[in-house]
């Protein structure tokens, strides 16, 4: 009887976990954007669309989200690459250190790039030369090292995690590697990076942190929100630009929802067997070093500021820097910025983890309506056993 009862318990337990997903999702994301759109009706927010403003600078966050999350999304494929198919000693230790610019905010990553880039940059003293870093080629460069890490870590959890006895049989029946990687790699990929590219779209465009300290003249749709919300406290402005901003996330939300909705590929926790090729390991410790060059450096020119007296007129270390933070307040600052980190971070990952629970053991309505709309992407070991 009390086997019997464990089947009932764990539907229930299911049932009441899905409701509370529900509702908290309906509080957090479908009531503020259904407020959003509703107020999109006042005149104020319309006439904004009509505005050369909104235009220009919806055409300026388009190139240049496009610009940053082709390069982004290339350099995350080829480190993931690089650390699952290549003789690299230290993976973990190279995962790490390319995740690291996760640790500070945006806007952080572009004042570095400012202190090594800028008029009075420490590239540019050393080198003695000028360049531009503000305007559409400093947001590309500022947005790498931003939007790198968690475009790296989706394509490298799904490399890690790819079923490796497919490239055993390929290699059994003399499949050469350049067609392994485009018949079973390829494909096997084509889900994940769909989902990457429409992430690491979505992470550039939102963000306002780059634009402010690199963005210089060149307007783009999430400046033009902080500057008529924080600035000029014009609401219906504001209104119509996050609807310009929610779109790219609501139809990231849609594709990522087709192209997944026949469930994942099937996964082994083996590493792949990698043979030996010093001209490829070589490339790979190339491309790692300078990945970690690049995207450590701002850290690095950013840490080092902090601690020198006036740069670059007096390069003194000091600690005066953080006195005169703490008189204006840093420390209660710091606090609550501590205190609402770990709040957001425990029920963020107990929401996610809930979640993934719930989709992972459940088939939902929705994934049985889409799976007849979803593309079928093809098999791996079907692709290379193909002769066309």
């Amino acid at each position: 009887m009390a086997n019997s009862n464990k089947p009932a318990a764990r539907l229930s337990g299911m049932s009441a976990a899905r409701i509370l997903l529900a509702v908290f999702f309906a509080v957090a994301v479908i009531v503020p954007v259904v407020a959003l759109l509703l107020h999109l009706a006042s005149p104020g927010a319309l006439g904004v669309f009509s505005t050369p403003a909104l235009g220009t600078a919806l055409g300026n966050s388009v190139v240049s989200a496009l610009l940053g999350t082709a390069l982004s999304v290339a350099l995350a494929l080829a480190a993931a690459l690089t650390l699952t198919r290549a003789n690299v000693p230290f993976r973990n230790v190279w995962a790490i250190v390319l995740t690291l610019p996760m640790l500070i905010p945006s806007i952080a990553h572009g004042m570095g790039l400012v202190y090594l880039f800028g008029s009075n940059g420490i590239v540019t003293n050393f080198l003695g030369t000028s360049w531009n870093i503000y305007g559409l080629q400093g947001i590309v460069m500022s947005a790498l090292p931003y939007s790198f890490p968690p475009a790296f870590l989706m394509l490298y959890d799904a490399l890690r995690y790819e079923n490796c006895q497919v490239y055993d049989a390929a290699d059994i029946m003399g499949v050469p590697k350049a067609l392994q990687f485009a018949r079973i790699t390829l494909p096997y990929l084509a889900r994940p990076l769909v989902s990457t590219v429409f992430a690491t779209f979505t992470l550039i465009i939102t963000d306002y942190g780059v634009l402010i300290m690199v963005g210089g003249k060149y307007s783009t749709l999430s400046v033009l929100m902080y500057q008529e919300v924080i600035g000029r406290l014009n609401f219906d402005s504001g209104v119509a630009i996050g609807v310009a901003l929610i779109l790219p996330a609501i139809l990231a939300f849609v594709v990522d929802l087709l192209t997944n909705a026949q469930g994942n590929l099937a996964f082994s926790v083996r590493p792949k067997r990698v043979g030996k090729n010093p001209g490829r390991d070589l490339v790979g410790w190339v491309l790692l070093i300078a990945l970690a060059l690049f995207l450590v450096s701002p850290l690095v020119a950013f840490s080092v500021v902090a601690f020198v007296v006036k740069y670059p007129i007096t390069m003194t270390l000091t600690l005066a820097n953080i006195d005169r933070a703490m008189v204006f307040g840093m420390d209660e600052y710091w606090i609550n910025s501590l205190l609402i980190a770990i709040a957001v971070s425990v029920l963020g990952a107990a929401v996610s983890w809930l979640a993934a629970y719930v989709s992972a053991r459940t088939t939902s309505l929705v994934e049985r309506s889409t799976s007849s709309a979803s593309p079928r992407w093809p098999s791996p070991a079907s692709s290379w056993a193909s002769p066309t």
